[in-house]
């Protein structure tokens, strides 16, 4: 298991909805009801010094219309994240050969779906990697 991609000597494992760093633990935003409307959410976040982690796994598993749903309210959710300063990485928890996308696949949807720059995308996707966050 790695060490914490945010310095932490203690190495970070997945345990379900949070991480075991003492720096840093992982949520999973979508656990949560109207997730992308919860100011409360990203405060008690920045608050705790945690990261929410966006699997994109999830969109790829979802139907169209469940997908398009789910786009924008992450959309606004990002936004709320990036407004306020709250940490967020993007995982992928690949199940299947159709879900496993390159880096740069990766960084197109984050664009194109969630309006981030390429910088924030590839940002936020590199991180989740090397914190080795992965959702079980």
């Amino acid at each position: 298991i790695p060490d914490c991609y945010w310095g932490c000597k203690k190495p970070y494992a997945s345990n379900g909805k949070t991480g075991e760093c003492e720096k840093m633990k992982s949520v999973n935003p979508f656990l949560e009801k109207d997730f992308f409307k919860n100011d409360a959410l990203v405060r008690e976040a920045i608050e705790k010094k945690n990261v929410f982690q966006i699997p994109l796994g999830v969109f790829f598993s979802k139907k169209s219309v469940d997908r398009a749903k789910l786009i924008s309210q992450t959309k606004a959710f990002l936004k709320k994240c990036l407004k306020l300063k709250a940490k967020f990485v993007f995982s992928l928890d690949a199940r299947t050969a159709l879900e496993e996308k390159s880096e740069r696949e990766l960084i197109a949807i984050c664009v194109a779906c969630f309006g981030l720059t390429r910088e924030q995308a590839a940002k936020a996707i590199r991180e989740g990697k090397n914190a080795a966050i992965r959702m079980a």
